[in-house]
């Protein structure tokens, strides 16, 4: 066995650190759901109702309908003496230019932090960094996009429904 000295602990643990930190910058990685056998407007408005029983706002400057982009309003900035926190709900449509292709709905829910303590109570928009995912929120919305399309038989004999994916 190895003694450590308190210079080396102090590198590894700058060193962890500075690896956690780097893998925060990067920001949010979507999830993906394959969905069959129903039109884009259905799946919008799921995504909507999702969105609205979550406490999700939508935020008009990046919600789209034309585009099929959903991006919320931040909710939940909770700042107090250890932290503050904020989360909000992105979605977005996507399909080929096949009219019978599949759609594919990616989306995510990030949380962002006050990494500063000393600018907690009262942050500006720069003082927010990415934190993490919430990955409860994103399995309830899968599970949300599940349950409202089933499978179903379509005229070409393809089931329809949602098949999971994770992406970046």
């Amino acid at each position: 066995m190895s003694a450590r000295t308190p210079l080396t602990k102090y590198l590894l643990t700058a060193l962890l650190a500075w690896s956690l930190s780097s893998c925060a910058a990067y920001g949010a990685s979507y999830r993906e759901a394959k969905i069959s056998g129903y039109s884009g407007a259905e799946i919008w408005r799921q995504i909507q109702e999702f969105a609205k029983t979550r406490g999700f706002r939508a935020d008009p400057e990046v919600t789209d309908i034309g585009r099929k982009i959903y991006q919320s309003r931040w909710v939940g900035q909770s700042v107090s003496f250890r932290r503050g926190d904020r989360k909000r709900f992105w979605a977005r449509i996507l399909r080929d230019d096949d009219e019978v292709a599949d759609w594919l709905v990616r989306f995510y829910v990030e949380v962002e932090w006050v990494g500063d303590s000393a600018k907690n109570m009262q942050p500006e928009e720069d003082d927010w960094e990415f934190s993490h995912q919430d990955g409860v929120k994103e399995s309830e919305f899968r599970r949300v996009l599940t349950l409202a399309f089933p499978h179903k038989r379509r005229d070409s004999d393809k089931s329809g429904g949602v098949e999971a994916r994770t992406g970046r």
